[in-house]
């Protein structure tokens, strides 16, 4: 009776065997990797009646690499982002200063990024000619930040510096809030206040927009334009992208 008996449990263990092995684990975090491939351009002016009223334009290439971690138990995911910004540009104008001679701007702009729910942060830094004028030169190091605290696709503050192709010409510290809509922000609106490098003391701060829009697959579009206070006065500044990823 008992071989009878033991002969049936293990013919139970091996029947129950097949059906565990047919239940899949679901993995706890799915990465998907992807490229970034853009181009952009730059528009502005710096008024300043001892430089000659002068103003920069530039244009750039982007390129990165990036992570999305989708964790199985949440409905959002963390971007990690390793980019690399170039351009290329100009300052125009009537210089009278022997030490912006040389017109033409270069730069690259390394860079790191973490997108969150919540919280963003990018760090990097842009080196070469760079058309920034807080001591009436050009210089050849800019550091680069950017700091979001609150969801894409709803509110969000942004707090940033040199961010984009703005570090190859004047650079502004930017506060801005704004709401996003859509899956992950597909259309998105900031508005708020610049701080340019270099102006005057009654305009040390102006307004500023930024619209972002993804235009379905692959494709994004990005304008952001500082308009100046009183014209002719004060510095403005446009920039627009476009990318795509794959």
């Amino acid at each position: 009776m008992k071989h009878v008996l033991l002969a049936a449990a293990l013919g139970c263990v091996a029947a129950a065997q097949p059906l565990q092995a047919q239940t899949p684990t679901p993995p706890s975090r799915q990465v998907i990797n992807s490229w970034l491939v853009g181009t952009e351009a730059l528009l502005g002016r710096q008024p300043n009646l001892a430089m000659g009223n002068p103003g920069y334009w530039a244009a750039g290439l982007h390129v990165a690499h990036r992570n999305l971690w989708q964790e199985s138990d949440a409905d959002y995911s963390t971007t990690f982002t390793v980019g690399l910004r170039g351009g290329f540009g100009s300052l125009t104008g009537d210089f009278r200063y022997p030490i912006l001679g040389n017109t033409r701007l270069w730069g690259l702009n390394p860079y790191a990024a973490a997108d969150g729910r919540y919280f963003g942060g990018w760090f990097g830094v842009w080196v070469g000619k760079l058309g920034y004028y807080r001591e009436l030169e050009a210089v050849r190091f800019v550091p680069q930040l950017r700091v979001r605290g609150g969801r894409l696709d709803s509110w969000h503050a942004q707090l940033d510096y040199a961010h984009d192709l703005t570090g190859l010409g004047n650079p502004s510290a930017r506060l801005g809030a704004g709401r996003g809509f859509g899956s992950e922000g597909q259309f998105r609106l900031l508005v708020g206040v610049a701080f340019p490098t270099s102006s005057y003391d009654s305009e040390a701060a102006q307004v500023f927009g930024q619209a972002y829009v993804a235009l379905g697959g692959a494709w994004s579009i990005s304008a952001y334009y500082q308009p100046p206070f009183r014209t002719g006065q004060s510095p403005t500044q446009g920039t627009l992208q476009l990318a795509c990823s794959f």
